[in-house]
Order: C-alpha cells, then structure tokens, then sequence
C-alpha cells in the first residue's frame, strides 16, 4: 500500500476591524497582516494533536501584537529561511529547505485563510499539501514515509511508530491499538484523511484522552513529562517497550494510580472534606501509626521553602489528628522555620501557622543567617527531619516563552540553588520537591545524586487523590537513607494510596449567597467601579471567534450573554451580572461560543456543572472535560462555573487544593491574593500522600537522628500537627463571675405559632432574586405571571418571562428567622419505623434481599434523635437537623410546607443505594398544624402535636414503568435549537408543538403521587433547561403541574429525563426535586404529529407508615447561667489571662461527642470548621449574650451564640 496523503486543514486569520497607529503601514501592506521575521517556536497539543507554532513579529505593529501561528497560518517566505539559517538544528517546517522552498520565498508573505469568508473579512489563503509526525513534528523524508492513523487520523513517521514496511489495509498507530485492546473493540468508524469542520468539544471516553484534552486546555500541564531527548530516539525506545518499573526514575511519564471499574468508582464513598480524606487515607496505613510508636511522641521537625499556603503542614496537621483518632498513638510535627518572598503569602503564613521563624529569601538560606519577613537577621537553623519545597516554576513553566535552563541565572534556578545550598549544610534525611510537569526533573534528580542522595520523580494527579480537580505535578523525594531502593519504593507507594475522587466539584463549592462569596463578588465589582471599563482592542482573537462559529455552523448568535458593540452584556437572571458587566468583548464572546458548542450535543450548559477557563482563546478546549471536574487552576485563569453564571471565587480555589478553609483566617486576602495562593498551591492531599509514604520508607533515617522527645517551649502554643487542641487552654480556675450567674432551665422545644402565620411570614421573608443573598431585599421585584418566578428589576431581562410588578408585602429576613427560631423544637425524635412496622407495606413482587435491606436502613429512624444544625433561605425556607442516619428537612413550601427524611448512602453500589438517594419518608404538615409541640416534663416524655403531628410515608423502593400517550397540539413553534441561531442542517428551522396533550391509562393513575394528565402549554420564554418549560394550570383545587427537562448536574445531555413535577425552580446542589414521573431520556420535543407512547417510570411509591410518629425532645437537664445583675466587666492588669463568665450552657451530650473536654474549660478556636459549631447549634441557637451596661462595648455578637468557651460539665451523656 502507497502512503496515504492528506491535505492539511486551510487556515485563516481575519483582518481586525479595529484602528491604530500603523494605519499607513496597513495601507501599504493591502489591509492585510504581513510577518517581517520569526522569533521562536514551540510546540503546543491541541486536542489529541501536537503541532509546532512560530512567535512571528508583524510589519508596522509593536511587540505586543506578536502572535503564536501555526505554519498553515502562513504562506512560506524568507522569514523561515532566515530564521532556520540562524538556527540550524530546529525543526524544519513542513516544507523542506529546497530550491523551490527558496524561490517561493520571494513572493510576499501573508496569513493563511479559507472560505467561505465571513461578511466584512478580508482575507488570503494558500494549501499546504504535506503534514507534520505527531510524534517528531517533522514532514516526510526519503526513506521514512507519513503513515495516517485510520482510527484518530493523526500522522506519524514509520520509524517513530517503529514501521518497517507500509502495511497494506488499514493502520492503527500504537496509542490507538492500546486503547482498542483495553476496551476489547475495535473502532466503530473509519476517518478519512479529508479535511473537515472543527467539532465541537466532547467528553473524553477514557482518563487517557482525558490528559490530552486536558492538556490542550491548560497550557501548564502540556509537557509530556519525559527526558527531552531527540524524538525519533523517543519514538523508537517506546516502541520497544518499558524496562520496568525502575525506568520512573529516568522518566515519568503518564500519571500512575489505581484503576478502578466505573462500578468501584460509583461506590466509593462521597468525601469533600479535608479531613475526612486523610481520614481514609490514615486508616490504609497502619504504618504509620508503627511509625509514630517508634518516633515515641518525639516530633518530626519540618521546614518549608517557598510553599505559599503551607499546605504540607496542613497535610500533616490532618495526618496527626487522624493518626491519633485511628490508632491512639499522637503523631507529632515541630515546625522548624518557613521561606516565604510574597509579603502578603507572608502575612498568611505568620496569621495562620505563626512559625518561629520566617525567613524572606530562599536564595539566603546557604548562609548562616539569614533575613527574615520582618528585616532582621536570624540563624539559619538545620537540626531539621524533612524539608518541603515547591521552588519557583516561572522559568520552566509552558505558559513562559522565555525559558531558562536550571543553571542559568533565571528565578527558578536561584531558589533551587539556594535550596541546594542549604541542603549541602544541613542534610535533611528527607526531601520532597514539588514543581510543575516540564521542569528539568532528570537534571534536578541527577544534581541530588551529586551531593549524596538517592532521588526519584513521578507525575501525580490531583484527581486521583481524592479531588475533582485535574492538576498534573511533578513531585521529587530524595533521602539520605542507605537503601537506594527507596525512591523506588517510594514510588509505588504513592500509586497504590492513589483514590479517585467520588465527589463533584460544587462539594467544594460554597453555595452561591454565602456571605464569603457574597464579599468575593463585591470585590470583583469594586475593581470594576474603580477602573472604568475600556472598550479593548480584540480584532486578532474575533477572526478566530468567526471563524469557529463558520467552521462550526452555531450561527452568529449570543444567546448566553446578549453582548452588544461596547461591551454591554446581560447575563442570564441567576447570573453575575455584574461580574458580566466588567469582562471583555472576547471573553462575552468566547462564552457564547461554548454554550453554542455544547448546545449541538444537546445540552444546555446553564444546568451543568462546568467550568470553562474564559482566559483560553476559542481554538483550545475551554471547558472542563467532564462536568463535575474543574480543570487545572491558575493564578491568572478566569474558571467560569457554567450553572452558577460566575465564575469560582478565591477561597473556592483553595478548596479545591484540599485546603480546610473554614480552619483559617482569609479575611485578610483580596481575590487576587487567594486566587494567587490557590493557583501556586500544592495540593494537601498529594503532598500529604508523598510525605506519608516518605516517611516511613525512610524512618530509619529519622530515627538515627537523636531528637528530644518534647518541643521547645519556643512553639508551645504555635500550631503544631498532631499535638490536638493548642497548647495554653484555660482552667475552670481562671474563669471568673461564675457564681454571680443565676441558672434556670434552657426551653429546646419550641412556643406556640400558628402554622398560618409560619407561612406568610416565610413567603414574605423568601429571597425573590438571587442578588438578595442571606438576608437582602432588592427592591423593585417583578413577579412572572405564567410560572410565578420572581426577580429584582436589575436582574430580569434573560429569560423575559412575563412579568409584572410584584405587589406583595415583604418582612425582613432576620425578623422571620428569629420567629421560626422559636417556633422550631431544636431536637425532633422519630418512632414507629422499625422493621416490623414497615413489613405491612411491603409490595408482593419485592425481591426479598433488597427489601430486607432497606428496611434494615430505614429502620434505623426508630427512636432516632435529630438535632437542629441550620436554617437557609432561598425561594423557600429549609431547616436542617442531623443525625449519625441521615438528614431531616422542613421546607416551608407556601403551598405544602413537608417534612422530608434522607438517609446516608451505603457504600456499595446496586439498587438500594439509588433507592437511598433520594428521600425514604415525608410527613405533609396538616393545615391545622399551631406549631407548637407539647415539650417534656420529664425526662423522656414527649409531645407530638402542632408541627410534628401528621401522618407519616415512606418511600417503597420499587420502579414503576408504565407507557403513556404524548400527542402534538396547537401551532408549530421554534425549537431552542433553532431560537439560539444553530446552522446545522436539522437544527435550522426546526419546530416544536405548542402544546402537548399527556394521557395516562386509569389503571396507573394509582402509582402516581398526583394526576399528570392535562394538556401542558409551552412557555419558552420562562427558561428552564434548553426553554422546555410546559405548564398544566391548577383547577380543581390540584396544585399546578409542569412538565421540563430536569438535567442532572454532572451526566451528559442525552441522559437527561424529562419530568413531571410540582416545582421547576433551580436546585442549589444537594436539592432533591420530587419529581412524581420522568420520560425516557431518549423523547425530546419535535414537530412529529399524532400521539407518541412514551416509556415512563416512577422512582419509588409512597405509602402511608400508620405507626410513624414525630415529637420534640426537651431535656429537663438543659439549664443555663446569665448575670443575676447587670455586667460589671474591669479591665485590670490580668484582664487578659482571666476570662469573665456572661453565660454558662449544660446541657446532656452524647458518648459521639467523646472529643469534648472532660470537667475543664477549654478554648474553641473561632478558626475552627464551620461543622463544629452546627454541631452545637441545637442548643447554642437558644442562648442570647446578656445585655452589655452603657458605656462598655460588647465584643460579643447580640444575636445566637458562637462560643468561645464550652464546658461538658453537669449533666453528661
């Protein structure tokens, strides 16, 4: 078989319509762009593909209109005989050095186009008939011909394939084959060498493509992490095959971890908090706590260099405290000293680690002083176990086309050597490094081999450590051990602890009117207000954008942002519009553009969980590659959350390093700084994992090393992981006032509210724009009057809706909340769930070891004690209690106000977990409900009236599957395909009905929970996903119905069900919806006439429980202390060291509740996790701060309680 040739994709690049100070030069050169040399190359990944790109410096523009091009963006000319005259061992282009090459060189040259040219464009084309080795980036030779894969249709070298003969039929180049092997399939269609349109973005199928799309989006991350050896050589050796596992430490190659089935992954279980990781990841280390025996509670002594966030020491904190809980042995570190440039990285790591230490400078560190973050001069010290680094990146990351070499006087190389340097004196026994991927890791393996330690690298993925997050860094240990088999080892250890991350992204996120995000967007709009915004100059980067939305056919369109000429914008209603309001025409733009890709696959963007980095240009993927994963975070990217309408805020960023943010003060740093720190981070769970394992390789180093087993008095009181609470808490002793306190019973029922008043109040409370947050009111609201949506004048505009001006009263938000404070008994205790009072309900057809499984669960609600953790407003009011079971729910739904139990997923997959996933039990709150629940005289004795007194359901776990008609009626309308302007040919003009008529057999109405039958009118312009909001209007009293497409948040778009359901408002994530039926995934709206039967199911059927009951639990023993007298506080010279008591709590806690302190007062950091303190909400939401005299300031806040300082005295559990 003759080598197969392709014509490579033409190419062009638009004039820009804008004006400048070269306009004469423009004149002369025919409007048209022209290269006067070329300054240097690269090479880029796009997609699966690997091209090389020229720097090219245009004729009459200044340096900053330099651009990376593509050798297809321009015609062949002198300007690459020069430069390859000049640098004679680059690669060629794809034209080779010839006479023809130079002869054409005369012609004058110009950027590259094709048509058909967008209106207004002036632009030039030429074919480029050969094409560039994927591999090697060079074109075909005499004795070494172009083969094109007939699976990905890249092409390749037969020498860098390792092809001696052209075979004959189809070729599959290695990669493919792999994969074909592993999925045991070939490809399901062959591609031809022809050109084609761009496609449009779509999810990986394998965690492989997944690196490479990844990659294409983040140019931090577009190495191949191997020696930078001549290609073809490269080529070839893998070719060959790997020599073992002992060739890592030559080259790193792809990210190594566990693989796990789909099926393994499903059930893991959901972990987004920091500490529960490192929880799981301690309990598969026995190790360690052997480890922490032998080091006899003597601490590790740990110095950092240039680690921003200290997230090692906070990896290690999480370490101890885990190694402590799991196998009761204390698993100290000492903290030695810190490196820290940035003032303001200083600033955090002296508020949050207070380190005895802090020098300024890594580059001084050699010496035997050095300067520290305050000026002055201190001992360097080196009595240290392990030293931490992530020396600067700068010259050796992708996103810098001035790279230096380690040697060379650029940043990186300086704080290496000064890193070296200090190293050289002091001889740490363990060292991890951490840099990003295309750092010279032999070089820097090889420099340690050289003062004496056996070192190796690896490429580690922070999503195969327990976070949605794809971040790829290169981690290096060095130890001084006699084994040089460690890093070897050390190696596999860390792939073996390796664990995919179960939980999505929105885990880490806080919800979108969370007071801490609520701050983070002011800033983003006092940064607008300060700096008017300027209209920009983006004619290179909107050839670009016209050309995808051609190559594409997605119309001209901006159906996400409605930008106009200027800037102006409008995002949609749940946006941030002003966030929207400050970015440029190309990033406006660039967002339209990816919803309109991702809308030919059928999804609509605005309900998934994406995050596109806004700071990409069009011709790279931009979006994440699978929802529910954020890519790569950099300081300097713009990560736009799809289904929040903004983008992802600094201490959000810090989350998704595995940073408990709730444990420290970040109300110091601006966006930027934490956007900074979060960018530059290392990932706790990574670096957690990498010391982890080097430290007990390498423990026999450790332990030659004679250190005292108790710490300096110098860091007693610092923080310190693994050494529990801070060292300095205060005695019952030092307490003062406690006798002038007079003690009377704590009330945790609740008094009397009429359930009428409950609801209007919670209905004039209830947030009616999503710009009100917590506790705002906007004014001006307007009210939809087809689907009685609700938003502020400001916001309304996308969808339009139908609105009027909403006349309806309002109430403060706080004056409600502290009604439904009283009104709500702070713990609730359900019984009558046990199993034999579910055996009545059981169906005949139920498979008995899955109901025996669910009873087992659900009877778990039998006497089962929730306490109150929190209240949240949004378009209804919710409050939560909690359980070691589960989760109990009142949602104050102005139309039926419901109780809704949810309990913990198992850990395995199968059915009952799906039957778990969503709420086994409500209760409908009667109408005639007073809201008061008699409370307890006595120990254990309740009432069970008011609020709690309805009847209680289960929900069976069985699925109901029935057909039901659908049928066409009214006039064809357009499709949200066609509204949004997509050019595809069955996009174009396509229709729907206006209306649908939905029939269901009498015989399945019974499974139902309501009757779906009606007909449903389309109302297309009050949104809902891909505008597919239907509507039956209420008449006989029944409650309105509406029938949409419901997305999931994180699954693709084609499996997402149509619904019928009460409710169609969004769901903040961890919502469950209620739906009462769904359509197969596969029925979309079309213009089909006559009635279609449609599969449909219904998830679980609700039964009433007869024995179901729900009371208030009041302790008689709940008793608290106040002032007898108004407060007499007295600053004196011991003010400081001796606290007055203002209130005393007892109150019963549970044996769960072992960590609190025994008969002693101790402090409660305020920097402690925000989960604490809901943990003791229940009771804390009950106590008022006594009133401070005149004259004195209270430094207390007025409403309930945060404490400082809490007792477990009195009446214990």
């Amino acid at each position: 078989m003759a080598p197969r040739r392709k014509a490579a994709p033409t190419r062009f690049v638009a004039e820009p319509d804008d004006e400048d100070d070269n306009s004469n030069a423009r004149e002369e050169n025919d409007g048209l762009f022209v290269p006067s040399a070329i300054l240097d190359h690269r090479k880029v990944k796009v997609g699966r593909s690997t091209r090389l790109e020229w720097l090219v410096q245009w004729a009459g523009y200044s340096e900053d209109h330099n651009s990376w091009e593509p050798f297809e963006n321009l015609d062949t000319n002198a300007i690459f005989v020069e430069y390859l005259e000049k640098h004679p061992n680059e690669p060629t282009t794809p034209k080779r050095k010839t006479a023809a090459f130079k002869a054409q060189a005369a012609s004058p040259a110009k950027k590259a186009a094709v048509p058909p040219t967008p209106p207004g464009v002036k632009v030039s084309f030429t074919e480029i008939d050969e094409a560039l080795c994927s591999i090697c980036f060079k074109d075909e030779e005499d004795d070494d011909q172009i083969l094109f894969c007939d699976t990905c249709d890249l092409a390749f070298h037969q020498s860098c394939e390792g092809v001696s003969v052209v075979p004959d039929g189809d070729w599959h180049c290695s990669r493919c084959n792999t994969k074909a092997k592993s999925k045991k399939a070939t490809p399901s269609s062959k591609k031809t060498p022809a050109r084609r349109a761009r496609a449009a973005p779509k999810p990986a199928e394998s965690e492989e493509d997944e690196d490479l799309l990844k990659e294409a989006e983040d140019p931090e991350d577009e190495d191949d992490f191997e020696e930078r050896k001549p290609a073809r050589k490269k080529a070839k050796s893998a070719g060959s095959g790997a020599k073992g596992a002992g060739s890592s430490a030559k080259k790193i190659g792809g990210v190594q971890g566990v693989k796990l089935t789909p099926e393994e992954e499903a059930a893991l279980p959901v972990i987004s908090e920091p500490q529960l990781m490192f929880n799981d990841l301690v309990a598969k280390i026995p190790a360690l706590g052997e480890l922490a025996k032998r080091l006899d509670q003597r601490p590790i002594r740990v110095a950092t260099m240039c680690s921003g966030t200290e997230s090692p020491l906070l990896a290690l904190d999480m370490i101890g405290r885990a190694c402590k809980e799991q196998y009761g042995v204390p698993f100290k570190v000492e903290h030695v000293f810190s490196c820290e440039i940035e003032p303001f990285k200083q600033a955090y790591i002296e508020r949050n680690f207070s380190p005895p230490l802090l020098f300024r400078d890594v580059r001084e560190l050699g010496r035997e002083k050095a300067t520290t973050a305050y000026g002055s001069l201190a001992l360097v010290p080196g009595d240290v176990d392990l030293l931490v680094a992530g020396t600067s990146c700068v010259d050796y990351s992708n996103l810098n086309n001035q790279k230096k070499d380690l040697d060379e006087a650029g940043e990186s190389g300086q704080t290496f050597r000064g890193m070296m340097q200090w190293l050289d004196t002091q001889r740490p026994p363990v060292v991890i490094l951490e840099n990003v991927c295309s750092a010279p890791w032999e070089r820097v393996q090889e420099r340690f081999a050289q003062h004496g330690y056996h070192a190796a690298f690896m490429r580690v993925d922070t999503k195969q450590h327990y976070i949605p997050h794809t971040r790829t860094r290169g981690y290096l240990v060095a130890t001084l051990a006699d084994d040089p088999e460690i890093p070897q080892r050390w190696q596999e250890m860390v792939r073996s602890l390796a664990r995919p991350s179960s939980s999505t992204l929105e885990a880490f996120l806080l919800p979108s009117d969370d007071p801490r995000v609520h701050r983070a967007r002011l800033d983003l709009a006092e940064k607008k207000d300060a700096r008017a915004r300027t209209i920009t100059d983006w004619g290179k980067c909107e050839s670009r954008h016209q050309r995808a939305r051609a190559e594409e056919s997605l119309g001209l369109k901006r159906p996400l942002t409605g930008w106009g000429e200027g800037g102006q914008s409008k995002l949609p209603d749940f946006g941030w519009h002003d966030w929207g309001k400050a970015q440029t025409e190309r990033v406006l733009d660039l967002m339209d553009i990816d919803y309109l890709r991702l809308a030919v696959l059928g999804t609509d963007s605005n309900y998934k969980t994406l995050v596109w980095n806004l700071s990409q240009n069009v011709d790279r993927t931009t979006g994440s590659v699978r929802a529910g994963i954020c890519p790569c975070l950099t300081p300097s990217m713009v990560p736009y959350v799809t289904n929040r309408g903004g983008p992802l805020v600094g201490i959000e960023a810090l989350s998704l390093q595995g940073i408990p943010v709730d444990d420290l003060l970040l109300t110091r740093e601006s966006e930027d700084n934490m956007a900074d720190l979060a960018g530059n981070a290392m990932s706790t769970t990574v670096v957690g994992t990498a010391t982890i394992a080097a430290l007990i390789l390498g423990q026999d180093a450790l332990l030659a090393l004679k250190r005292p087993r108790r710490m300096p008095e110098a860091v007693k009181g610092k923080r310190v992981a693994g050494a529990g609470e801070m060292e300095g808490t205060k005695k019952a002793s030092e307490v003062n006032g406690e006798k002038e306190l007079a003690a009377g019973p704590l009330e945790l029922a609740s008094r009397s509210v009429h359930l009428a008043e409950l609801i209007a109040g919670a209905e004039q409370s209830a947030r009616r724009c999503v710009c009100e947050g917590r506790s705002g009111a906007a004014p001006n609201i307007l009210r939809c009057v087809d689907c009685c949506t609700t938003v502020c004048s400001t916001c309304a505009g996308r969808p339009a809706h139908n609105l009027q001006a909403d006349l309806r009263p309002r109430q403060p938000a706080r004056d409600f909340q502290g009604l439904l404070n009283e009104a709500l008994p702070m713990c609730v205790r359900l019984c009558g769930f046990s199993p034999a009072e579910l055996a009545a309900l059981r169906p005949a057809s139920m498979d008995a070891s899955l109901w025996d499984k669910w009873a087992a669960a659900v009877g778990a609600l039998e006497t089962c004690e929730f306490r109150f953790r929190s209240m949240n407003r949004a378009e209804i009011w919710t409050a939560l209690y909690a359980s070691d079971v589960g989760k109990l729910e009142l949602l104050l739904d102005t139309e039926q106000p419901e109780w809704r139990v949810t309990l913990n997923l198992p850990d395995e997959c199968g059915a009952l977990r799906v039957f778990l996933s969503r709420p086994v039990a409500r209760m409908r709150v009667p109408a005639s409900a007073t809201g008061k629940a008699r409370g307890k005289n006595a120990k254990g004795r309740e009432g069970s009236d008011g609020l709690l007194g309805g009847k209680w359901e289960v929900c069976l776990p069985v699925e109901e599957r029935l057909e039901i008609s659908l049928r066409g009626r009214g006039e064809l309308v357009e499709s949200w395909e066609a509204r949004i302007g997509l050019q595809l040919p069955h996009f174009s003009g396509s229709k729907r009905w206006q209306e649908v008529e939905v029939s269901v057999p009498p015989e399945a109405r019974d499974i139902l929970d309501a009757d779906i039958s009606g007909v449903y009118r389309v109302l297309d312009k009050c949104g809902a996903s891909m505008d597919s909001l239907h509507k039956k209007e209420a008449t006989g009293g029944q409650r309105a119905v509406y029938f949409f497409l419901d997305p999931t948040r994180c699954e693709k778009g084609d499996l997402d069900n149509y619904v019928f359901a009460h409710t169609w408002r969004r769901l903040a994530y961890g919502e469950e919806r209620g739906a009462m039926a769904k359509l197969s995934a596969t029925w979309r709206p079309s213009a089909e006439a006559g009635a279609q039967r449609v599969s449909c199911s219904v998830d679980g059927r609700w039964g009433a429980l007869p024995g179901g009951r729900s009371s208030a639990v009041s302790y008689s023993g709940a008793r608290v202390a106040i002032p007898a007298r108004p407060l007499q506080l007295t600053a004196g010279s011991a003010s400081c060291k001796q606290a007055t008591a203002v209130l005393r709590c007892d109150v019963p806690l549970p044996d769960a509740d072992a960590g609190w302190p025994r008969g002693r007062w101790e402090d409660l950091p305020l920097t402690r996790s925000r989960a604490t303190f809901e943990s003791i909400a229940w009771f804390t939401q009950r106590l008022q701060i006594p009133q401070v005299p005149p004259g004195q300031r209270c430094l207390f806040p007025t409403g309930g309680l945060t404490p400082a300082v809490l007792s477990r005295k009195g009446v214990m559990a």
